[in-house]
């Protein structure tokens, strides 16, 4: 659990890792939408982060979690996580929920932008939010002479960093999905 370095159309959203094994249950999204977690990113690949080394060795219902915006101590909207906060009391005390859940937007990661080239840019300022969607086709920067534009209407951006080194990731691209469970697992088609 952290607080996001830039500011989101979702102010929480978690990120599911994919790993090997079934990591997706519906009691874990049951306790995102407890939570009032306001998005979920379905990752496509493996990364280099906790959760999804958790669920890759270990089989765990492991999410990373955005939770909000980075802000000065004392400074956070905390009454905007006070249903996270219940969530979690339910959870460890293994109490059944008296709050109502709120339907989670669900997003597949649709690919990586990785940086290639020295001639890198974006198209908008540093504080473009998380989730900020183009129109299909739309360029939002380029890597050297070729263009980045979105290949899906209403694709959105996700940690977007344009001062990344050569060969490293500088942005997530997401689009929205419908998801069904299947063997009590969270899928999307």
């Amino acid at each position: 659990m952290h607080c996001a370095i830039r500011g989101s159309k979702h102010y929480s959203f978690a990120v599911s890792p994919k790993a090997r094994h079934p990591v997706r249950s519906r009691s874990l999204m049951q306790f995102i939408e407890q939570a009032h977690i306001e998005a979920v990113m379905l990752s496509n690949a493996p990364s280099s982060t906790f959760s999804w080394y958790s669920a890759e060795h270990y089989a765990a219902q492991a999410l990373t979690l955005e939770l909000g915006q980075v802000a000065r101590l004392g400074e956070n909207l905390l009454d905007r996580l006070l249903a996270f906060d219940l969530a979690m009391r339910d959870l460890i005390s293994r109490h059944k929920p008296e709050h109502l859940p709120r339907k989670t937007v669900m997003y597949r990661v649709s690919r990586t932008i990785v940086r290639l080239h020295d001639d890198f840019d974006f198209r908008f300022s540093d504080d473009v939010e998380n989730f900020t969607a183009f129109m299909h086709g739309e360029v939002f920067g380029h890597d050297g002479d070729k263009p980045l534009m979105a290949k899906n209407e209403g694709e959105a951006i996700v940690f977007p960093n344009r001062k990344v080194a050569i060969g490293q990731r500088a942005a997530l691209m997401v689009c929205k999905v419908n998801t069904r469970y299947e063997d009590d697992q969270l899928v999307y088609d």
